[in-house]
């Protein structure tokens, strides 16, 4: 492979892949995450201890979104595990 060919080849990190993800795009995930719990603690589950699972996982994102926000490297899957619907969701 010529070095002009090696240099045109997309990197990973350049493929947008999840473990390439910058802190702006973890911080932004997780913001859109908090969005969106907010939106079914709100509407979709009236059941107290449903309620209340959402708002223990909006703080954990929040969170992660300060040690992001203070240059602490937070990996993808904590990130994807937080953003995941608590397991007293009905959905």
């Amino acid at each position: 492979m010529s070095s002009a060919a090696a240099l045109a080849q997309e990197s990973p990190a350049a493929a947008g892949s999840p473990a390439a993800a910058t802190s702006d795009q973890k911080i932004k995930q997780l913001q859109d995450c908090i969005s969106h719990m907010k939106q079914a603690r709100a509407g979709w589950s009236q059941e107290p201890t449903t309620q209340e699972d959402y708002t223990i996982k909006i703080k954990h994102m929040r969170g992660l979104i300060a040690a992001l926000q203070n240059g602490k490297d937070v990996p993808q899957d904590k990130i994807d595990k937080a953003c995941k619907s608590p397991g007293s969701a009905p959905y």
